[in-house]
């Protein structure tokens, strides 16, 4: 199938080494809510999720 990280590595070459790596964690939890219906992500794992998630978003809006 065509997941986060299939896609990533489709661009692979035009991505910063440290985007594809927090793009990999922020795929690593989405999945876990996707297929795991009773997921529940630790509170000491939530702030840097978002934080990762932040600056994904904000690195993805600089390349285009």
């Amino acid at each position: 199938g065509i997941g986060i990280a299939e896609l990533v590595d489709s661009v692979s070459q035009r991505l910063p080494d440290h985007l594809k790596h927090r793009i990999r964690r922020v795929a690593t939890v989405r999945n876990e809510f996707v297929h795991n219906y009773s997921y529940k992500l630790p509170v000491a794992e939530q702030a840097p999720f978002l934080a990762d998630l932040d600056a994904v978003i904000g690195d993805l809006i600089e390349l285009l």
